[in-house]
C-alpha cells in the first residue's frame, strides 16, 4: 500500500530497516508524512513511549490493521496522534489493501469491521473448498482482482507452496465469521 501509493501519487516513501518507536516519532516529527502505517501493537508503542508528548505529529491519517482494534485505543488513536484513524485489511501478494475503513466511520465502526473493500475487489468469506460460507460461518477472508499475484518471480518453489490463487481468488489468510455486511463495513464476530 504505501509503495504503490507514493509511486501513484508521486510522492515520498520513509522506511526503517526495524521498528523502534523513540525513531518513527522522529521521522514523522521530522518529515510530516501525511499517511503512516503501523499494526496496533506499533501504534500503542509510539503512544506509550516516554517522549510522545513532545513530538509534533498531527499531520496523519493512520491506518491500522491485521486485527480489530477496541474503541479505546481508536479513541486514544485519534485524540493523542491528532488523526484521523482507519482499518485496513491486505496483504502483499494482493499489492496492499483489500479493505478498508470509511473516513467518516464511527469509532465502533472502525473497530468492529473490516471496512468496505476497495473498488478494484471481488470478496468473500470461503470455506475450504472456496466456496461462500453463509453469515455467521467462519471461513478464510478471499479476494480476487486485476493486482492480485500470480506468482513470485523467478521462485516457483515459493509459489507452489504459497496459497496462491485458485480461479483468481487468492486467501488473505485469516479466518473470520461475517456477521453482517453494510455499506460501512463488514462487521465480524470472531
Amino acid at each position: 500500500m504505501g509503495t504503490l501509493g507514493a509511486m501513484a501519487s508521486f510522492g515520498a516513501q520513509i522506511m526503517v530497516s526495524e521498528f523502534d518507536p523513540a525513531l518513527v516519532l522522529q521521522l514523522i516529527k521530522e518529515e510530516r508524512p501525511t499517511y503512516a502505517l503501523g499494526v496496533p501493537t506499533m501504534v500503542l508503542a509510539m503512544l506509550e513511549h516516554p517522549d510522545f508528548a513532545n513530538r509534533g505529529i498531527s499531520s496523519l491519517v493512520f491506518p491500522s490493521g491485521v486485527t480489530t482494534v477496541p474503541p479505546t485505543l481508536v479513541e486514544r488513536i485519534e485524540s493523542e496522534f491528532g488523526v484521523i484513524y482507519n482499518m485496513v485489511i491486505g496483504q502483499t501478494e494482493s499489492s496492499g489493501v483489500i479493505f478498508m475503513s470509511r473516513l467518516d466511520s464511527t469509532t465502533y465502526r472502525k473497530s468492529q469491521t473490516l471496512g468496505v473493500p476497495l473498488m478494484q475487489w471481488d470478496t468473500m468469506i470461503a470455506d475450504d473448498n472456496g466456496r461462500p460460507v453463509p453469515i455467521g460461518a467462519q471461513g478464510e477472508i478471499c479476494c480476487r482482482g486485476w493486482d492480485v499475484m500470480l506468482g513470485y518471480c523467478n521462485m516457483d518453489e515459493a509459489t507452489d507452496a504459497a496459497d496462491t490463487p485458485r480461479d483468481g481468488w487468492i486467501s488473505q489468510g485469516a479466518r473470520i465469521a461475517l456477521c453482517s455486511p453494510s455499506q460501512f463495513g463488514l462487521k465480524i464476530c470472531c
